[in-house]
């Protein structure tokens, strides 16, 4: 508020005039200039869209090697470990003393 003994056209001590909502929208503005700048425009948005979709892509394809390989890894080792197994049961129950 204004007090009676000061201008409300004059700036008091920080430099500011004494109108609050005058104040608080150059804040505001000032705030905005400073922000506005550094936000993404459309162009740069579409850029980084374009960049993840082909890194998506590349990681997909990736990953479905990895899994396809580490598939037939897992089957390798599976007929392995069962045949040492039926290996196993076949030697006991042909070799040794019931």
């Amino acid at each position: 508020m204004v007090k009676e003994t000061q201008n409300p056209k004059m700036p008091n001590r920080r430099g500011m005039k004494d109108n609050p909502i005058e104040t608080t929208m150059t804040m505001q503005e000032t705030r905005f200039d400073t922000i506005l700048p550094t936000l993404a425009t459309k162009e740069d948005l579409k850029s980084v869209e374009l960049k993840l979709t082909s890194m998506e892509f590349k990681l997909t394809k990736t990953i479905h090697h990895e899994i396809t390989s580490f598939t037939w890894k897992m089957i390798s080792w599976m007929t392995a470990v069962v045949g040492m197994a039926f290996t196993g049961v076949f030697y006991v129950a042909r070799y040794l003393p019931a």
